[in-house]
């Protein structure tokens, strides 16, 4: 998604909130907590719920990358489209710059956005193949930084068994 539909879809912080709760609760609010559909609006007017069966309170936030923020969500929509239309990673100075954020704040979200892509995606369960890494394995021993060499008495001693 591209800047400009963010900024024409997402106008305010309660256009993102009504996003969210279209995209997590379909039909009914859910308890993130019990998984309860027994759950009634609060008075207070937030988006607050409670839910009846275990009388917890939450939000459509509650247990989301989103939970416990003071950012808006606006900055929190524009940070995953930056990371998302990144050909190479973004660092946090420059998703601070972007979204005139600390930079603390910036790698906050940066490391719940990554984490969210990785946790609980299925594309990434198999074989990865990404240019030009080497991950991982035994030195080949063809370079010329001593590698050859084993650096250990238990490396020395499984390299003259071979």
């Amino acid at each position: 998604m591209d800047l400009i539909r963010i900024f024409d879809q997402f106008p305010d912080h309660e256009a993102c909130i009504e996003h969210l709760e279209r995209v997590r609760w379909a039909r009914q609010p859910v308890c993130p907590r019990c998984g309860s559909e027994r759950v009634g609006h609060r008075a207070d007017g937030i988006g607050r719920r409670n839910c009846h069966a275990c009388r917890a309170s939450f939000t459509v936030l509650s247990g989301t990358i989103f939970s416990k923020t003071r950012t808006d969500l606006r900055k929190w929509f524009l940070a995953i489209a930056l990371v998302l239309n990144e050909k190479e990673s973004i660092s946090s100075p420059q998703l601070s710059r972007d979204l005139d954020v600390p930079q603390k704040t910036a790698y906050r979200m940066l490391v719940k956005i990554r984490s969210a892509m990785v946790g609980e995606s299925d594309l990434m369960v198999r074989i990865v193949e990404a240019d030009e890494a080497y991950v991982g394995g035994e030195s080949r021993g063809r370079n010329r930084h001593g590698d050859d060499e084993p650096k250990s008495p238990v490396a020395a001693a499984r390299a003259s068994s071979l």
